[in-house]
């Protein structure tokens, strides 16, 4: 069974990490009109999709290796380390690529986006950085230990507030306050991470054309997935800019940043549960069902927090935003309703990891990503934001749903007779 005590330190950091953006909010959405709070929503939706593509989501072929190498003792660690190094030179020629294309579509991104050329750069900045972090956690995550996970995790959250909160309370009140907020905070904590990284030597500086080719089989597959996510998670806010304007964005982002909550618990929750999935589904027989038995209550437990967050969005639209944006709260039920069915996902889509089905759930996750922004087009121009949230939800469910089917798929498991 999953270690309860490591599940509560991965929810502990989760939340507290959750409470940071969350504990700036209120003072953001007083020190910020909505429409500098939009602009902020906008880049990092920017951040969202360099994420697609800096370090090429090699950072999940390195939670799937660290299993292999594991049993290998000193030379495992070594081949371990090589593999690091590999995913830091994909990062470094990937960064190199995303600048030159925002450089060439600087004009064409600047309409877009709304976002100036610095502001982009800085955003693949941010991108970097959080790469460098997912690295360092994922090798906490996968040794087990929780506790330097949760330090890291934490102390980002806190240097994201700490900083942010400085430069727009005293210096910069604007977006452009923030964004460099997010940016140095993102910087400071990245360059610690990779300190963490080659202190304890888990990275080889060496140039492997093998292991490069290894890390990117696994990483390429996902880049269409993650610019799926995306559309999923990220492209609603460019819709509502071009519809509603950046007011409505702000707004929107405002109620998203509510639900968010959910989505970390959610996040906290899978931290746990995929080392111990990976590990029971590297077994035979029983062990299946039981790793679904786990599926089942977890699952259980999304919903129901989902359904109190539904119930307490408006009071916490007036009272946390402010009457300015109590409109948000009637986002909020939607929102929690598609972010259940996110959580749902999340916990699904380890069984494909495992099996290294990436490519099924890239092209899967594309597709739902058009879907979405095919209900973005027909939902936003007639409902506004609430139509923005109506195709967050219904897509959230139909991603749960046929990565379900993608399991299934892949290989058959009696879905409806868990073991608890």
């Amino acid at each position: 069974m999953i270690s309860g005590r490591k599940s509560l330190i991965y929810l502990a950091a989760n939340l507290i990490a959750a409470s940071v953006p969350f504990l700036l909010l209120p003072i953001l959405t007083r020190l910020l009109d909505q429409a500098e709070y939009g602009q902020v929503a906008i880049f990092q939706a920017f951040v969202n999709v360099s994420l697609a593509v800096v370090g090429v989501n090699t950072v999940g072929a390195i939670k799937r290796n660290f299993f292999t190498f594991r049993n290998e003792g000193e030379v495992g660690e070594a081949r371990y380390a090589r593999f690091i190094g590999a995913t830091m030179v994909i990062l470094v020629g990937s960064l190199i690529l995303s600048f030159s294309l925002v450089l060439f579509l600087r004009s064409w991104l600047t309409m877009g986006t709304g976002l100036g050329f610095v502001a982009m750069v800085l955003g693949l900045g941010v991108a970097s950085a959080s790469f460098l972090v997912s690295v360092r956690l994922a090798d906490y995550q996968m040794r087990g230990q929780a506790r330097n996970y949760g330090i890291m995790q934490i102390g980002m959250a806190l240097t994201n507030l700490t900083v942010s909160l400085t430069i727009v309370w005293f210096f910069i009140r604007s977006a452009e306050g923030r964004i460099l907020g997010i940016t140095i905070a993102s910087g400071f904590v990245g360059t610690l991470a990779l300190i963490s990284l080659l202190r304890n030597r888990l990275i080889a500086w060496t140039i492997d054309r093998e292991v490069i080719k290894e890390a990117l089989q696994f990483g390429l597959p996902l880049v269409p997935h993650a610019l799926g996510v995306f559309f999923l998670a990220s492209a609603d806010r460019f819709f509502i800019k071009s519809y509603s304007g950046l007011e409505a964005v702000g707004v929107y982002f405002a109620a998203v940043q509510i639900t968010f909550l959910l989505r970390l618990v959610n996040d906290a929750i899978n931290k746990s549960f995929q080392p111990w999935a990976f590990d029971q589904l590297s077994m035979d027989g029983e062990k299946d069902r039981r790793v679904i038995g786990v599926l089942y209550i977890v699952g259980l437990i999304t919903f129901s927090l989902a359904g109190v967050l539904a119930l307490a969005g408006p009071f916490l639209a007036t009272s946390v935003l402010g009457e300015d944006y109590s409109h948000a709260g009637r986002l909020v039920p939607l929102l929690a309703l598609g972010t259940a069915f996110h959580g749902v996902y999340l916990y699904l889509i380890n069984f494909l990891l495992y099996e290294k089905k990436t490519s099924a759930l890239a092209s899967t996750t594309i597709v739902l990503g058009l879907f979405n922004l095919g209900l973005l087009y027909l939902l936003v121009p007639r409902f506004g934001i609430q139509g923005a949230a109506m195709a967050f939800a219904i897509a959230s469910f139909f991603r749960a749903l046929i990565v379900l089917l993608l399991c299934e798929r892949v290989r058959p498991r009696d879905w409806f007779k868990p073991c608890f």
